[in-house]
C-alpha cells in the first residue's frame, strides 16, 4: 500500500496513527511535493493540499489539517507595517494557505497586492507568507505577524482547512478506522516530536491542540466551495 503524506509537525500524529495500525508511508519535505508525486502516481492515499484536489470531492475524507481561529504555522510577516506593503512574498510549498490568502484579499480583509515567488529579491516594502514548521519557528519573531487561520476566522467566522486524506475507495474505510481509532496524541508522542523536530513539548502540545484533524463540516464545505471556483490557480 502507498500513503504518503509530508513531514511537518502538524502531520506527525498521522504518522505515528500509521505506525500504530501497523502501516507503512513515505514521507515527503512538503506539501506541494506530495502533491506533485501524486500527480504522477496517485497510489492508495494522500494528505493533500485541499486548495489542489478540491474537485476530488468522492474520494476525499474529512480528515486532514484544519484550524479553528490561530494556527501559528501559516503567517504573514514583515519588518514593515501592513498599510506599506506594496507586495507579500509567497512560500512556494504552499498550495491552500495561498488560495486562503488570495480569497482573504477578495473579500477586502487585506489588501490586493502583487505575490512573489520566494526566489524574487526586492528591496521594497513586503510581507512573506510562511508555512509550516519554519512559520512555527518565527512566531513573534517580526515586528509585524498576521496569523492566517486567526484572520480567517475573525472574518469569515470559519475554520481554515489546509490538508485533506485523498484515499482510493478500497482504503477509504481502513484509513477512517485507523485515525478513528489511533490518532490521539500522548506525552509519548509529544517527546518523539520534540526530539524529531526541535521543539519543546510545551510548544507541541499547545500547537496541536490549535489543530482539527477531522475536519469541521462547515469550513470543509466553505473551502471546498472556495477552491472549486477555479480562480484560484495551483500551478504556479
Amino acid at each position: 500500500m502507498l500513503i504518503r503524506l509530508f513531514d511537518f509537525l502538524n502531520a506527525y500524529p498521522y504518522q505515528r496513527a500509521l505506525q500504530e495500525a501497523g502501516l507503512s508511508y513515505e514521507l515527503y519535505p512538503d506539501p506541494r511535493q506530495v502533491w506533485e508525486a501524486w500527480k504522477r502516481y496517485p497510489g492508495d492515499a494522500a494528505l493533500l493540499p485541499f486548495a489542489a484536489i478540491a474537485s476530488e470531492q468522492r474520494r476525499t475524507l474529512r480528515w486532514g489539517i484544519a484550524s479553528r481561529g490561530s494556527v501559528r504555522s501559516v503567517l504573514l510577516v514583515s519588518t514593515h507595517p501592513p498599510n506599506s506593503w506594496e507586495s507579500i512574498r509567497i512560500d512556494k510549498r504552499s498550495l491552500s494557505s495561498k488560495q486562503i490568502l488570495l480569497h482573504l484579499m477578495r473579500r477586502g480583509a487585506l489588501p490586493s497586492l502583487p505575490l512573489l515567488s520566494t526566489d524574487v529579491q526586492t528591496d521594497g516594502r513586503i510581507a512573506d507568507l510562511v508555512i509550516g514548521d519554519e512559520a512555527l519557528r518565527i512566531h513573534r519573531t517580526y515586528p509585524y505577524e498576521i496569523d492566517i487561520g486567526a484572520l480567517v476566522y475573525s472574518v469569515l467566522r470559519r475554520s481554515s482547512v489546509f490538508a485533506v486524506w485523498w484515499v482510493r475507495p478500497e482504503v477509504r474505510g481502513l484509513l477512517s478506522r485507523t485515525w478513528r481509532n489511533n490518532l490521539s496524541p500522548s506525552t509519548e508522542w509529544i517527546k518523539a516530536a520534540a526530539a524529531k523536530y526541535g521543539f519543546f513539548p510545551g510548544e507541541i502540545n499547545d500547537y496541536w491542540k490549535r489543530l482539527r484533524y477531522r475536519l469541521p463540516m462547515i469550513g470543509y464545505a466553505y473551502w471546498r466551495r472556495r477552491f472549486r471556483q477555479g480562480v484560484m490557480e495551483t500551478e504556479d
